[in-house]
């Protein structure tokens, strides 16, 4: 149980720090979006690790427009517990436009002081429980 557990932390790795910025032109549209990070510990909750991506929806024809489709998950696992190791998994996709600075369709136009101006269009936030 513990190796298969440890299997999925290490792919879940690999999937998040190739989603970095320095894999932006070999993944085509799809690109880092929030912090991926995986941390250790001890107590209640011994691994909380996070990865998170975005896919532009335009890519490649109209790219500098800037529509995309975000995706994050957030998990706390206890990686000792026999039957069920994930407490906690929060799944948010979420849909937004953005304007990057230098990178835009309006002739790279450079935004002083920003890297990027955005607009959530609509974002969800839930761990998959029901309200009840």
């Amino acid at each position: 149980m513990k190796k298969s557990v440890l299997l999925v932390v290490l792919i879940m790795l690999l999937i998040a720090f190739s989603l970095s910025a320095e894999a932006d032109s070999l993944t085509g549209g799809l690109s880092g979006f929030k912090p991926n990070y995986f941390i250790t510990g001890v107590g209640d909750d011994q691994i909380k690790m996070q990865i998170s991506f975005k896919y532009d929806l335009l890519y490649p024809f109209l790219s500098k427009i800037g529509f995309y489709l975000g995706y994050t998950q957030l998990m706390f696992w206890d990686l000792y517990s026999s039957s069920a190791p994930f407490k906690t998994i929060d799944y948010n996709p979420d849909i937004f436009w953005r304007f990057e600075s230098g990178n835009n369709f309006a002739g790279d136009v450079i935004i002083p002081g920003f890297d990027y101006v955005q607009i959530g269009l609509l974002e969800h936030l839930s761990n998959g429980n029901s309200d009840e």
